[in-house]
């Protein structure tokens, strides 16, 4: 991580904590997400929780892949405050209703869930205070996202295995993946698609639906044989009628929305004919067979929220629509420049309340970043350069803050308006996670589901010291070196932070075995380790004792047996 990245990080963790009580908000909260009352704008609690949560897991994918103990504390954090009431109970209060519904809830005072029972009675029949029980993937996508990158990242499986509620209604992630597909497959005629308020389809929405579907069916397809971190098979069954359910729901959607061009304005081979690329599609009431576009007109931030993660579900399939979007967004003459250094304007916008120029300006840089490196025509150079811009005009907005008062920085974040700081500067991040990376394929590796914890990885830093924060900037495991490398680096650059280090050496089905050789310590002083004692059946432990300056290197040389 370089400097901004790790003060992102900090602010994030900070940002997201629960403490001991998860009811209680940070103060950044106040103005960007609790001030919407209704919780049916873009400043929604659950999109500024899901951004956050989605920029942490790529940070951590992409630069600490041996030590992934940060961002699981910050991914279990955000999901226990996803499942908190204030951020759910929209779906079933009365007059409280997005569009086009609000004035008829205004008028008639039901609730969104009554409209998805009475309107779209083919849809799942759910209790009206059960948000995730039919339709509204705006929320129930992020949900079973966020649960499965921390069942990931961290191996608890206590949210597929002990669950949570959502008032009296349990649920854990394998009946919300359930759940999910019932509302999917009623839509049927719709490439699958599920509905956010009631008859309208996204297509961002359905993204992080797929992205889901996608690591439920890779985490549970190994999961009888898993080692991460647990040496012990998991009491989740393996269902493959859900596999093979997730899999035709994925292929319908990309045929219906892409292949044909479903939620497309232009057909494939078709021309920029200056309505952005993406539509909602509007299901008639009671008729479930029948569907219409609704033209959004001009918002660009829409089709760079659906650019950005359209590789989480679709990989390498999804270059060409990445592309044809990306040259959509670059030359569309009616998103511009404010300034040198200003937002991009998306002038013709019919939702510019909910949709303000610096989130469309955020969401760009990582659109770009998911480009092909080998492809250099004239439109692309002209998008990196407008992404650029749009990282020129972010810094503008940084805001450094020094949380102890001794001068220097300890957490950064973008200080949008509008309500959207939270939502900006993870989009921030996860711009800058996916540069450098191959065609930002971060988001499409970080749900495919791979063991994350079947080779020697960084579990814990424990700060021995009396105060200061250890950051963990680099955490890789070399195959070809047999070496676990890290860098970590403190602010208190003199006497330093003693800390522990607490490393895993697993053993996949008890093939492979690792000695460790030495452990070298580069830019600061010599440290100490030895090899813990573990229970009958318990991988190998290392313990690194070290006292960590401004900057230092560990290396773990390490030796692989293979065999029984």
């Amino acid at each position: 991580m370089n400097d901004q990245e790790v003060l992102l990080a900090r602010f994030i963790h900070s940002a997201t904590a629960t403490g001991l009580n998860v009811s209680h908000w940070p103060e950044i909260w106040r103005n960007n997400g609790l001030q919407d009352t209704t919780q049916m704008g873009q400043t929604a609690l659950r999109y500024s929780l899901a951004y956050l949560g989605y920029a942490t897991a790529a940070l951590a994918y992409a630069r600490t892949p041996a030590y992934l103990g940060h961002a699981a504390a910050v991914l279990k954090s955000i999901f226990d405050r996803l499942v908190q009431p204030v951020v759910w109970r929209y779906w079933g209060t009365s007059g409280t209703c997005g569009l086009p519904w609000t004035p008829w809830c205004d008028l008639v005072n039901t609730s969104m869930a009554q409209l998805q029972a009475n309107h779209f009675p083919w849809q799942p029949s759910a209790p009206l205070d059960d948000p995730v029980g039919s339709g509204n993937i705006m929320y129930s996508a992020h949900v079973a996202s966020i649960g499965l990158l921390y069942e990931t990242f961290s191996g608890d499986d206590s949210l597929s295995t002990k669950g949570w509620f959502f008032g009296s209604h349990f649920y854990t992630l394998d009946s919300l993946v359930d759940s999910i597909q019932r509302s999917a497959l009623a839509g049927a005629n719709v490439g699958f698609g599920v509905t956010c308020e009631p008859g309208s389809i996204f297509p961002a929405c359905q993204n992080h639906m797929h992205a889901a579907l996608r690591l439920h069916t890779a985490l549970r397809r190994r999961r009888s044989h898993s080692t991460i971190p647990h040496s012990r098979p998991s009491p989740v069954p393996v269902n493959d009628v859900a596999h093979s359910t997730s899999s035709r729901i994925k292929n319908g959607w990309v045929d219906f929305a892409y292949t044909r061009g479903g939620v497309m304005w232009d057909r494939p081979d078709g021309l920029f004919h200056n309505h952005g690329l993406f539509k909602m599609i509007r299901l008639k009431n009671g008729q479930p067979t029948a569907e219409r576009a609704i033209n959004i007109t001009g918002c660009a931030v829409l089709d760079a929220w659906t650019l950005s993660y359209l590789r989480t579900f679709m990989g390498d399939e999804a270059e060409g629509v990445l592309m044809r979007g990306a040259k959509v967004l670059t030359q569309n003459p009616d998103w511009k420049m404010l300034t040198d250094a200003g937002a991009m304007l998306d002038s013709k916008c019919l939702l510019q309340h909910d949709y303000p120029p610096v989130l469309g300006t955020s969401f760009f840089p990582v659109v770009i970043a998911q480009l092909p490196l080998t492809i250099n025509t004239s439109w692309i150079s002209e998008a990196r350069d407008k992404a650029r811009q749009a990282n020129k005009f972010m810094e503008s907005i940084a805001r450094y803050v020094d949380v102890d008062g001794d001068g220097t920085p300890d957490q950064l974040f973008y200080n949008a308006s509008d309500g959207m700081a939270l939502q900006v500067t993870a989009n921030r991040l996860l711009a800058m996670a996916l540069n450098g990376s191959d065609e930002g394929m971060v988001l499409s590796a970080l749900y495919d589901g791979r063991p994350l914890h079947d080779e020697p990885y960084l579990e814990k830093v424990v700060n021995a010291g009396p105060s200061g924060t250890v950051d963990v900037r680099e955490a890789r495991y070399s195959a070809a070196r047999q070496t676990l490398e890290l860098l970590l680096s403190t602010q208190l650059a003199t006497t330093g932070i003693n800390v522990q280090l607490l490393v895993q050496l697993p053993s996949p089905g008890w093939a492979r075995k690792w000695k460790v050789m030495n452990v070298s310590f580069v830019g600061g002083p010599d440290g100490n380790w030895s090899m813990l004692e573990t229970k009958r059946g318990e991988a190998p432990k290392l313990m690194v004792r070290v006292a960590v300056g401004t900057s230092m290197q560990i290396i773990v040389q390490l030796e692989e047996h293979i065999g029984s």
